[in-house]
């Protein structure tokens, strides 16, 4: 059996302090030995007999989601097949129990809130019954271990393989009810109580004798929970003969909802004067409604106080749409980005055969498109020309607001006519649309020249036959744009001409250029 060596102590070597040697001599010291041998060999690995009470089929009365079960096992198949449910838990005999259970259908979230529902159950099994708490108690410091032949995750099998989370949960309880923190511990894990404590409710108790009209007040703030009893640590304390150490507890939710449960009190709890029906299960309390314990005449009016929780949650509320929006500014910043400009995209990298009809397809999903420029070579096209095509391959694409421009920029790298398209913010800095520009001009982005296939659209047509076109003047436009499409190596796709920066030389600087050669 391999024993851990104090600090200091290498494993397999000689401490060279008189301290450190007697250390070790105290920890390998027969009594040492013997506790350890029989924390090793006279573990808890067989739920039978004197331990059975730790079995998932001991009989014991859970509530879990809402109702009653007759054991731990009946509300744990009801977590993992919960369509089944008021079948299960009406199954006496526990071999049918599980087998019938094989037959339905799991729960998708089974794998991920198993071991969440198994607390949950263990420790509502527990709270329920004194006597199985002091059980467990007795138990002492001895290991706990599931020993099953098939659930390796709750339990280990004969191998001693498996993870033994049940084993591991009874010890926590265990390890609760010897700090006398179990019933706290209860209250926080099987209730979603509110934990911000700017978010709690003050609870305003007026406490009446009957048949006297004088009220004594009594605050409650600060806390989740609130026990309430005989003894003396209780938040409220009520000395009535009749009334339990631990008799009963307020406690508060998220959202400020407030419970009141009683812990299986002698002499019962009572709301507007009617007796709980069930120990250790919350009933929910409004202003205006009252409790008493026991035989106590006393009688307290709850108010439920939320004006500290409404003005908490509108400051918070502003202070967070504050964050947001200070936090989607350093967003559009960091991407080049403002408010106000990010209506427009740049759209690079298009084949000359694009038009509008493909930049609206792009776009189709993005957002209400405002407007759509294609800039021409030939000045004399607009353009905003319906029939423009990308003969510089580049775009400029308007929506109606910041947000579809932002969705537009996920469409950068998409396929159009052959190309994959760059979509970036039209807002560029010097610096970037420098850096766009010198990508332009390079060898990388060769634009792909339109053909006959180019005009097999419908929408096409008119650019081709002159169908469509309003007068005589968007004609010559659709004919010199035409001319400017045929200008192009149908080969490579390369313009047969074009400046260093990669734009096509227009007529006029051509003939500057015949003007300095003749000079």
């Amino acid at each position: 059996m391999a024993t851990p060596f104090p600090a200091g102590v290498p494993s397999g070597g000689t401490p060279l302090d008189p301290a450190a040697l007697a250390a070790q001599a105290q920890l390998l010291s027969p009594a040492n030995l013997a506790a350890a041998a029989r924390c090793m060999y006279t573990r808890i690995d067989s739920f039978t007999g004197e331990f059975k009470f730790l079995s998932l089929d001991y009989p014991s009365l859970i509530f879990f989601q809402g109702r009653f079960f007759p054991s731990a096992r009946h509300a744990l198949l009801a977590a993992k097949h919960p369509t089944a449910v008021e079948e299960l838990a009406c199954i006496e005999d526990m071999k049918e129990l599980k087998q019938i259970a094989k037959t339905k259908q799991e729960d998708p979230d089974w794998p991920r809130y198993r071991l969440k529902w198994m607390e949950l159950i263990q420790r509502d099994k527990f709270r329920r019954n004194a006597d199985l708490r002091e059980k467990l108690k007795q138990t002492g410091g001895r290991d706990i271990v599931w020993i099953n032949t098939g659930d390796a995750y709750f339990g280990q099998t004969r191998l001693n393989k498996g993870q033994n989370h049940l084993g591991r949960i009874l010890m926590e309880i265990r390890q609760n009810i010897i700090d006398d923190t179990e019933l706290e511990s209860w209250l926080v894990i099987c209730h979603d109580i509110e934990t911000e404590e700017r978010s709690l409710p003050v609870l305003r108790l007026l406490e009446r004798r009957e048949g006297d009209s004088t009220t004594t007040e009594i605050l409650l703030r600060g806390k989740s929970f609130y026990r309430i009893g005989k003894l003396a640590d209780n938040d409220l304390v009520a000395l009535n003969p009749s009334v339990s150490r631990r008799h009963a507890a307020l406690v508060v939710l998220k959202g400020g909802h407030v419970l009141l449960i009683d812990l299986k009190s002698k002499a019962k709890t009572f709301k507007n004067g009617m007796p709980l029906d069930h120990d250790h299960v919350g009933v929910q309390m409004q202003t205006n409604d009252s409790f008493s314990l026991g035989a106590s005449s006393r009688h307290y009016l709850l108010e439920i106080d939320t004006t500290s929780v409404v003005d908490y949650l509108q400051r918070r509320g502003r202070e967070l749409n504050r964050e947001l929006s200070l936090l989607a500014e350093q967003v559009n910043e960091a991407q080049g980005i403002t408010t106000k400009s990010l209506t427009k995209v740049f759209v690079g990298g298009l084949a000359y055969s694009t038009s509008r009809y493909d930049l609206c397809e792009l776009f189709a999903e993005v957002g209400n498109i405002k407007s759509i420029v294609i800039p021409q070579v030939d000045r004399s096209i607009p353009p905003d020309y319906e029939g423009a095509y990308s003969v510089r391959g580049i775009a400029f694409v308007q929506f109606e607001d910041a947000e579809s421009a932002k969705k537009a920029l996920q469409c950068n790298g998409k396929i159009v006519n052959g190309r994959s398209v760059v979509v970036t913010p039209a807002n560029l800095t010097r610096e970037e649309r420098a850096a766009q520009e010198d990508l332009m001009a390079e060898g990388e982005m060769n634009f792909v020249a339109a053909t006959d296939k180019t005009f097999d659209h419908p929408t096409h047509g008119s650019l081709r036959t002159g169908h469509g076109l309003e007068d005589s003047g968007a004609a010559a436009a659709a004919a010199t744009s035409r001319n400017l499409l045929q200008q192009a190596d149908p080969l490579t796709g390369e313009p047969l001409e074009r400046s260093a920066r990669g734009n096509w030389l227009h007529d006029d600087e051509r003939a500057q250029e015949s003007k300095c050669v003749a000079y």
